[in-house]
């Protein structure tokens, strides 16, 4: 651009290379011969000339005899000899650089000739190359779109396959990548599965994801498509799919959004998503099994929302959730499943909300928890169960603030509360049960702040609270109960602060408390809606500080209090016998 002469190039681009600058080019045949001849006309001259001179130079001014004139001579003739022998040597040295020079530039020429031929080859050998990959192309795809035989258009599938393997080794990705798009085009397209073809469409079909499975794997030798977006948006899958073990590195996206899987086992079994993505938007299930057990979910995202699932299963049993993102947000649950039991769960996000459950389950028991966000917030749960039994909550946060429960069971039976936050904030509970029997409250926080009952029952039968928090404070119960039924209460904390109670049940009955917390600081109860009858008080505390009661409670029937205080140190006795707690002030009617 600049007018700068730039390096030659050969045919195929490569800069050619430039033959050395001969050492011998001044002593060419010709010039060594014009050379040689004045040479010997100088070693002439100076034999006859040069011995006289040197003499009459060294005798001048002196006497001298005929022998020392002849001595002079001899020794003035050994000097021009020793000269000349000088000389000649000198110019046999050069003559030698110049023949070594004038092989040099030979070799460097006869090179540069070698090296143009081999470019010219090569650039003939890729074009022709290129030609026949070309053709190749034309072939498959008039093999693939061939409408009557199916072993031509499953021909067709294995051979664009091949030859995007061999763009891949040819260097040219943007060819394998056409190729994969033109086979993602054919198993996206529209096809009838109640024609006469349908099998033989459906084993096409299944050869063509088993083959986009096969490049997605990490396997040594055998060239991959990693990296690749793979457009499989819509496409209508009744058969089985063989995706196991496929690797997503980043910019690997696997597209099947809106995808319709009415039949089959789709197998992402060990999937690996390092970055890449999984993108099932919108797809509808209907009778198919979704596998990707034991999937790892690193820093990928394998994104699911808006999903509806009727009679089918997705699984992911034993994955691992390490920093992605596993997103069902928006999802629809009519009968199905979604199996998540097993799976540990570190960092990053699964996520549930905005979704609608009117059946089927969601299964996480057995998992855990040490970190990350599970989040529910707003999903709207008409009926079916979610099943939280056996899980072990160190970490993290389970989030259903906001949603609504009008018929749904939530079931933590026996799980190990240590760390994480179950938020239940603001939460409607019009019927349905969450049921917390056998869980073990250790540390973290189950959070059903300003939630509004309205006839679920929340059962903490059997549980035990050694630690954390199970916070009610200003919800707000118009039906169901909540129940405490046996439960064991030796620290922690139960708050119902602010709460109020209109008509449903509060049931601590037959607890055991040696050294937890109940608060029902500022609480409004209405008749008969507290109970602690037949609970074991030996420690710990109950606090009605500004309680208003509006009816006649009979909160403590046939309790036992052996040790238990109020919050100013009283000891608590049987409010029937006397004032309701010394130290709290006098209860609010």
């Amino acid at each position: 651009m600049n007018g700068e002469a730039g390096p030659r190039r050969t045919d195929t681009g490569a800069p050619a290379s430039t033959p050395a600058k001969p050492l011998g080019r001044a002593l060419r045949p010709r010039n060594i011969v014009i050379a040689t001849v004045a040479f010997v006309i100088v070693a002439i001259a100076s034999i006859l000339l040069l011995p006289g001179i040197l003499v009459d130079h060294w005798l001048s001014g002196i006497t001298t005899d005929s022998t020392t004139i002849r001595l002079s001579l001899t020794n003035a003739a050994q000097t021009v000899l020793f000269i000349l022998g000088g000389a000649v040597g000198l110019v046999g040295v050069a003559l030698s650089l110049s023949r070594h020079g004038l092989e040099l530039e030979i070799a460097a020429a006869d090179r540069a000739k070698e090296e143009r031929r081999i470019g010219e080859l090569s650039q003939q050998r890729q074009i022709e190359a290129e030609r026949e990959l070309r053709s190749r192309f034309a072939d498959a795809v008039s093999l693939l779109s061939d409408p009557e035989k199916v072993s031509t258009r499953q021909a067709g599938v294995y051979a664009l396959a091949a030859l995007a393997d061999d763009w891949h080794e040819f260097g040219r990705f943007d060819e394998t990548a056409v190729c994969v798009d033109v086979l993602c085009g054919y198993l996206r397209s529209r096809w009838d599965p109640q024609s006469p073809q349908a099998e033989g469409e459906r084993a096409i079909r299944s050869a063509g994801f088993s083959v986009i499975g096969s490049h997605l794997r990490a396997s040594a030798g055998r060239p991959s498509w990693h990296g690749a977006r793979m457009n499989l948006r819509g496409a209508l899958i009744d058969f089985d799919v063989d995706m196991a073990g496929i690797v997503l590195p980043a910019t690997s996206v696997l597209d099947l959004k809106n995808a319709r899987l009415t039949g089959g086992l789709v197998d992402f079994r060990d999937i690996q998503m390092t970055g890449g993505s999984l993108l099932l938007t919108g797809a509808a299930l209907h009778g198919s099994t979704l596998l990707l057990a034991r999937a790892d979910v690193g820093s990928g995202l394998a994104d699911f929302s808006g999903v509806t699932i009727g009679k089918g299963v997705i699984e992911f049993s034993e994955a691992s959730l390490t920093g992605g993102t596993l997103d069902f947000s928006g999802f629809g649950l009519d009968g199905g499943a979604v199996l998540l039991n097993g799976m540990e769960m570190s960092a990053g996000e699964l996520r549930f909300e905005s979704g609608r459950m009117s059946g089927g389950t969601l299964d996480f028991h057995e998992t855990k928890f040490t970190g990350g966000t599970v989040g529910f917030s707003q999903a709207r749960l008409h009926s079916g169960d979610i099943d939280f039994r056996f899980a072990d909550l160190a970490g993290g946060t389970i989030d259903f603030k906001d949603a609504r429960f009008d018929g749904a069971t939530i079931n933590f039976n026996y799980t190990r509360f240590s760390g994480s936050a179950v938020d239940l904030t603001t939460a409607e509970f019009d019927s349905g049960e969450i049921d917390f029997t056998g869980a073990k409250f250790g540390g973290g926080t189950v959070d059903f702040g300003f939630a509004r009952f309205g006839g679920a029952n929340v059962n903490f039968g059997l549980s035990s609270v050694i630690g954390g928090v199970v916070n009610f404070s200003g919800a707000k119960f118009n039906g169901g109960e909540v129940s405490f039924r046996y439960a064991s209460f030796e620290g922690g904390r139960v708050n119902y602060r602010e709460a109020e109670f209109n008509t449903g049940t509060v049931s601590f009955s037959d607890a055991n408390f040696r050294g937890s917390t109940v608060s029902f600081v500022e609480a409004i109860l209405r008749g008969n809606v507290v109970s602690f009858a037949g609970t074991n008080f030996s420690s710990g505390k109950v606090n009605f500080t500004g309680t208003a009661f509006r009816g006649d409670p009979d909160l403590f029937a046939h309790a036992r209090f052996s040790g238990a205080r109020d919050s100013a140190g009283a000891k608590l006795r049987d409010p029937r016998n006397g004032p309701m707690q010394a130290g709290l002030g006098p209860p609010r009617r």
